[in-house]
């Protein structure tokens, strides 16, 4: 994969910022009629269609900005006591609903611009893909099987971000390739014409695609996955009555279809499941042959270059930031207990990352922490003590530890249990394989069960994600409502901190201090349901 990407960064394409998606034409077309002559240069384009949803400004900072920190999963510096902010603040959209105007900050737009150029690649790809006459067959609808998929995916991401709450208006839709200057600019869609869109486009990819598991691509089973997330979306939203779903007509025909695509996820191939151990789900070095893993991204700290999305840097967005200290983690979640700090042996222990440069802006909640039964392996993914090297316990986490009131101590610094589902322990300094989970499968055994209700087969797969968490089976003979309820608080043990959390409140209706119980500016905040359209675009866009 690898390969191929670095082929079409060095001989085609150039990486320059541009003031609108929606005025650029797509890299490369001034040499379609020249590049686009072998397999491999189709696979090359497609991998560059790819590569905008690693950005940092995609999926690596802004989605988690967007979707987790304005949950009550993630806690602001202020709130720990930090002197310097480190700009928490700034990444907290609801804050920024009352103080400045949110159609104007930074990662609204660049997210918004990321998944247009990946867009726009994919539009690329389609209309020569589809002309070119050196390809064999296979590879050919393969490739423009996942163009397709990558259209719905970033669409789905938009229209779930952008937009107002009567429906009447998300973002600009384009169905085909810039050809000329005439065709920069698109009308604001409804959002019932966006996801009309979503769905063609994945009906389209699954006519296309097979089976063929590889990391940082996706196959037909991903194309079900996301068709399955895509129907939750709107049986959910219209079943609870969330704020711009009032056209869709059916809620219970919603369900039957996320049921009916999740049920060939789990039923109808035999390359994807549920990890048998949750710490692998996690693990670098496991996450290209992982059958957890629908759809991850191809990041590695091997890449060559400076080129952004090809590396990680996700630990250092997650870390603890030890003040230039090594920080040390259990190498395996299931052998110390919760707070054990009796000494391990040094091969029980791991580097967090092997680097010192470790950022913190992505801070868990330790009220968020204790939602989790102390049974459950899922909250020792997050980190409540630390070692040296020797397996020695240097700190544990602790409430008392607040505030934070900068002394470089390990013990003041353990202020927020870290989270390490983005580790990496022999990283290449800043340059990490720890990748974004985009769809896994035990968020589709979620989706089954949620869909399906408290029948026997939404029990059994609840069930097992529980299990493999070591928790007991779900309480037996739950009302609908109060089965649906369960699934989403176990969603939210499960896909927590991999940028699942306001889209989860925002379809299901619970935007409000229930949930999001430690960011008082919640309920004044205009943008609860959909973040506005970036003024720039606004501007750039004459349509």
């Amino acid at each position: 994969m690898k390969r191929h990407l670095y082929t079409i960064i060095l001989l085609l394409f150039t990486l320059v910022s541009c003031s609108s998606l929606l005025e650029e034409e797509p890299y490369g077309i001034y040499s379609n009629k020249t590049f686009f002559q072998t397999e491999e240069d189709a696979l090359s384009a497609l991998l560059y269609a790819y590569l905008p949803i690693n950005f940092i400004d995609y999926s690596q900072r802004a989605l988690f900005l967007m979707s987790d920190v304005p949950t009550n999963q993630f806690i602001l510096y202020s709130e720990l006591g930090g002197k310097n902010s480190g700009g928490a603040e700034n990444y907290d959209f609801f804050y920024w609903g009352n103080r400045i105007s949110a159609s104007t900050t930074k990662e609204l737009t660049t997210f918004y611009r990321a998944a247009y150029a990946s867009i726009c690649r994919a539009h690329t790809v389609i209309s020569n893909v589809e002309k070119m006459t050196n390809i064999s067959e296979d590879a050919r609808k393969q490739i423009l099987g996942e163009a397709h998929f990558l259209l719905a995916y970033n669409y789905f991401m938009l229209v779930r971000t952008y937009g107002s709450v009567d429906g009447s208006s998300s973002v600009p839709l384009r169905t085909s390739a810039v050809e000329d200057a005439s065709s920069n600019y698109e009308p604001y869609s409804t959002i019932e014409k966006v996801y009309g869109y979503i769905i063609s486009q994945l009906e389209t990819a699954e006519s296309l695609t097979t089976i063929q598991k590889i990391q940082g691509r996706v196959d037909i089973v991903g194309v079900w996955a996301l068709l399955s997330k895509v129907y939750l979306t709107l049986a959910s939203s219209k079943a609870t009555g969330a704020p711009g779903y009032g056209w869709v007509k059916d809620a219970d025909e919603m369900y039957g279809k996320a049921s009916y695509y999740a049920k060939k996820v789990l039923y109808d191939q035999d390359i994807y499941s549920l990890a048998q151990k949750l710490g692998d789900v996690y693990d670098t070095e496991k996450q290209a042959t992982c059958p957890e893993h629908i759809f991850i991204s191809g990041m590695s700290r091997n890449a060559q270059g400076s080129v952004e999305g090809t590396y990680s840097k996700l630990p250092q967005f997650f870390g603890l930031g030890m003040l230039n200290e090594d920080l040390y983690i259990v190498r395996d979640i299931e052998t110390v207990e919760i707070g054990d700090m009796k000494p391990l042996s040094a091969d029980k222990v791991m580097r967090y990352v092997n680097s010192k440069d470790n950022w913190a802006t992505l801070r868990p909640d330790y009220r968020f922490y204790d939602t989790y039964s102390d049974k459950d392996l899922r909250k020792r993914l997050m980190i409540n003590v630390y070692y040296n090297k020797d397996g020695i316990a240097q700190a544990a986490f602790s409430p008392s530890n607040i505030p934070y009131d900068g002394d470089k101590s390990p013990q003041g610094n353990l202020c927020y249990p870290a989270c390490r589902k983005y580790t990496d322990p022999i990283s290449i300094e800043e340059h990490c394989s720890s990748n974004l989970y985009y769809i896994r499968f035990a968020e589709v055994a979620l989706i089954y069960a949620e869909a399906e209700g408290p029948t026997d087969e939404g029990y059994k797969w609840i069930n097992k994600v529980r299990a493999r968490a070591k928790l007991d089976p779900l309480t037996e003979n739950l009302g609908v409502n109060e089965f649906r309820d369960s699934v989403y608080r176990e969603r939210t043990w499960e896909l927590a901190f991999e940028g699942h959390g306001l889209y989860d409140l925002r379809r299901t209706n619970r935007v409000d201090n229930n949930y999001i119980t430690n960011k008082p500016d919640v309920m004044e905040s205009p943008y609860r349901y959909f973040y506005p359209i970036p003024q720039t675009e606004i501007d750039l866009n004459i349509k």
